[in-house]
């Protein structure tokens, strides 16, 4: 099989494309890492939601060692209560109810069986896949960054664009040029 020098740099460009490609969207996983998954509340003393929500999430955090409960009283600390002014303004709304249920990239307010089933399954799911640690990042005043899945579609955007613009490329490279006449 006889391939053209063009058609050689075409398949050398794809097969770096895909390596770079698999490479940067690589994570490394330990055999010693286990996902975790942080839990923050914010609540009220007093709140009966509170009251309800707060032993259903102890107990999440008691029987999953990979579970973290963080707990911050807002009505007798003003310290808290600006916490939970930040952290909600940085995730985009205003917070109004206690309780107010962190976890990962998702809020809730107020406590329902509705509520403490999602909670479930995101707990559930983030002790499989991870879960991203927003509230810390906010809390710790570092600037937030795109979720993971967001940081790895750039790379598979430059290489289909890359790869798109070399079919195109190798396409009209192969095309025969109008008026020459073939031999049959």
């Amino acid at each position: 099989m006889n391939l053209s020098k063009i058609t050689k740099v075409f398949l050398f460009v794809i097969f770096l494309s895909v390596l770079f490609f698999s490479i940067s969207s690589t994570k490394e996983v330990s055999a010693e890492s286990v996902p975790e998954v942080n839990i923050y509340i914010f609540w009220g003393e007093g709140c009966p939601h509170c009251a309800a929500a707060k032993p259903f999430l102890e107990q999440l955090a008691a029987s999953n060692p990979g579970v973290h409960l963080m707990e911050f009283e807002i009505y007798n600390d003003d310290a808290n209560l600006a916490l939970l002014k930040k952290v909600s303004l940085e995730f985009g709304f205003t917070a109004t109810k206690v309780p107010t249920i962190f976890i990962g990239d998702q809020y809730w307010e107020g406590y329902t069986e509705v509520i403490a089933q999602e909670i479930q399954e995101v707990v559930e799911k983030g002790l499989i896949n991870g879960s991203p640690d927003i509230v810390a990042s906010i809390l710790a005043g570092e600037p937030l960054s795109l979720p993971e899945k967001e940081q790895n579609i750039l790379p598979l955007i430059i290489v289909l664009a890359v790869s798109t613009l070399l079919i195109v490329v190798f396409v009209f490279a192969r095309r025969k040029k109008p008026g020459k006449l073939q031999k049959n």
